[in-house]
């Protein structure tokens, strides 16, 4: 995970220099198939995905991500990458935005994006305590399992209620895909960092509204946030927060800026420069092990 954050952070600076031409997915049958195009112009590597995403359903995503360059081939698990590179730019994200000491995490979520994003977490803070949060105990008690296993240090809770949980956190983590806000933001405390990567389409909602009043909100893409993120067009809706107050993570990150104390969001609905970020890393490790085709079957990201 720390190769994937890293090479995500990176392309995010590439993205703030201009370097990718990447235009807003492509989405048929009322967002379940998907296609993002990517390209990089300093490599002449270019990305393309293609998936169907099935909620409820094992794996619940699809689908192949193609990574072509003048001297490389690249097919791999749509489900592996997009899982990896979600995790990873919540580790960029959190890196930037959470508090240096945070080492108390609530993730709201048990899903097939769940489990990276304690791995992207843990990769940026100390962590020392985790809650898992979902509306099917069955569920939130195998990744506890599961993260647990990978990570005996921590203390790993289970529930199915936040609320109890959310006043401690230092970070909130939201991987779902809700239609309707998934806690009260009265329950948050004064400094909390927010990640939310679930919601990507406008009706859909993660966050309440309060999330957002006062916070330091930062999304991975203005254009993409303005047509799919249903939860912040509502605060701003809602008049609890102004477009013109939300900030672009690529800028920032290239600009290196300190960031404010108090409240902090991060709303992500994800761009195909991560998902180049992950092939981009994979490539460059074959290159150097010699091999110049990579197929689907032998992928792992």
């Amino acid at each position: 995970m720390p190769v994937a954050v890293a090479a995500v952070r990176d392309a995010f600076i590439s993205l703030a220099r201009g370097e990718f031409s990447s235009p807003l997915r492509t989405s048929f049958d009322c967002g379940r198939t998907l296609v993002m195009p990517v390209f990089h112009s300093p490599t002449g590597s270019s990305t393309t995905k293609s998936v169907i995403l099935r909620p409820g359903q094992r794996p619940a995503i699809r689908g192949v991500v193609t990574w072509i360059s003048e001297d490389l081939e690249l097919v791999l698990d749509a489900h592996a990458v997009t899982t990896l590179r979600t995790g990873a730019v919540v580790g960029v994200a959190t890196e930037m935005l959470a508090r240096p000491d945070a080492h108390r995490l609530v993730l709201i979520g048990a899903g097939t994006l769940a489990f990276d994003q304690i791995r992207a977490v843990a990769a940026v803070r100390d962590l020392e305590h985790v809650v898992i949060v979902s509306r099917s105990l069955t569920s939130a008690d195998a990744l506890g399992d599961r993260v647990r296993s990978a990570f005996p240090e921590l203390t790993v809770v289970t529930g199915l209620d936040p609320a109890p949980h959310l006043g401690s956190a230092d970070i909130v983590c939201c991987a779902t895909s809700s239609t309707r806000p998934v806690f009260d933001p009265a329950d948050l405390p004064e400094v909390v960092h927010i990640n939310a990567i679930g919601a990507y389409t406008l009706n859909m909602r993660e966050l309440p509204s309060g999330a957002f009043a006062g916070a330091d909100v930062v999304v991975d893409d203005l254009e993409a946030a303005r047509s799919e993120a249903g939860d912040l067009m509502d605060a701003i809706a809602d008049g609890v927060l102004s477009l013109g107050s939300v900030t672009e993570l690529s800028p920032r990150l290239n600009a290196n800026e300190k960031v404010r104390r108090g409240r902090t969001v991060f709303k992500s609905v994800g761009l195909g420069i991560q998902d180049w970020a992950i092939c981009d890393a994979v490539a460059s490790q074959l290159a150097a092990s010699g091999e110049r085709d990579f197929r689907q079957s032998e992928a792992r990201a």
